[in-house]
């Protein structure tokens, strides 16, 4: 069964599924985990809870374990599987195997990269509703239901533009929206209503920039919009570690699906799939593919390189200046305007 965000917080207690899975981008990863609390506050306690991020390599054997173990104190085993994308054919064999052992000691949980229309006419996501399991699907679109959820919850009303503002200062930035609503929720007591002024006063408004929104604007070419971004995310000379990280793995997943290619293998889709690309990165990248050189792309890794120097303190070249060098370069032959 698919259930909107809103349907999804309406499970109580005596409705909990044996079977669930999230999907969402890995921006949207923030949403996940809020969804994910939601269910384990309603299951009733004591829990065993395992949580288990899969790679190709994962050994299921130990799911199987917790299934078969009869907790000695009456807890409800509850089982994550997180996925960077989605399960291979040989997990979803696998998996298939352990639905029908499921129970409501025994409650399992995947989380996978946002799926698309494609994937819901697959024969693994019908198998999940054949174990009548449910199928959540999360993206920005489910803003308003989480705040007003959260706000409900601890005796805050909102109204309606106020809350469009507020969504509006964290566009596209889940992690920063969760922190601005909970932040919201313990300031203001019960029976208090949020107005603008209030969210402007407790809140820093650059939270519509992350550093995902920096690597889908470099990917894209567009260097104002990149430079902008880069503004917001570079506060602190030790933010460039982690700047520098998205900029080293995009260019590395660049060279790879530039040398696939060379190999006279056209499937650029899949080769993106292939080298790790998910979430909104999938639209903004074959861009990025078209118009950078391989040459260039070694001179961006290279320039990489050098800013690690600098963040060590090897170097005493300027950080900042550094980036912006690297981000004109990755937008190179790109958008000049928003």
């Amino acid at each position: 069964m698919h259930l909107t965000l809103n349907d999804f917080l309406k499970l109580n207690t005596n409705n909990i599924p044996q079977l669930v899975l999230v999907s969402a981008s890995i921006e949207n990863s923030p949403i996940v985990m809020f969804a994910l609390d939601y269910l384990k506050n309603k299951l009733n306690p004591p829990l065993n809870t395992q949580k288990f991020n899969a790679d190709r390599h994962f050994n299921f054997e130990l799911i199987s374990q917790i299934i078969s173990s009869k907790s000695l104190f009456d807890e409800v085993n509850y089982i994550e599987i997180h996925y960077k994308t989605k399960p291979t054919v040989e997990h979803i064999e696998i998996l298939n195997e352990i639905y029908p052992k499921l129970s409501p000691e025994n409650i399992l949980v995947i989380a996978t990269d946002k799926l698309n229309k494609r994937d819901f006419n697959t024969k693994w996501i019908k198998a999940i509703e054949d174990h009548n399991g449910i199928i959540l699907n999360v993206d920005t679109e489910c803003y308003p239901t989480i705040a007003q959820h959260i706000f409900k919850t601890a005796g805050i009303t909102i109204l309606p533009n106020v809350l469009n503002f507020l969504i509006e200062m964290n566009q596209g930035n889940s992690s920063q929206f969760m922190q601005e609503i909970h932040k919201l929720s313990l300031e203001f007591g019960s029976g208090t209503s949020i107005t603008i002024d209030n969210i402007k006063n407790s809140s820093a408004n650059n939270s519509q920039y992350n550093i995902y929104q920096l690597s889908n604007a470099y990917l894209s070419g567009d260097l104002v919009s990149s430079l902008k971004i880069l503004e917001n995310v570079f506060l602190a000379p030790e933010d460039a570690i982690l700047i520098n990280w998205i900029i080293t793995e995009d260019t590395r997943k660049l060279l790879k699906t530039k040398a696939r290619l060379k190999n006279n293998n056209n499937n650029l889709n899949q080769i993106i799939r292939d080298v790790g690309v998910w979430g909104d990165a999938i639209k903004h990248f074959p861009r990025a593919v078209s118009r950078l050189s391989y040459q260039q792309l070694l001179n961006i890794f290279e320039l990489a390189s050098e800013l690690d120097f600098i963040t060590k303190g090897i170097s005493t070249n300027n950080i900042q200046q550094h980036l912006i060098k690297i981000i004109t370069t990755l937008c190179d032959n790109g958008a000049t305007t928003k």
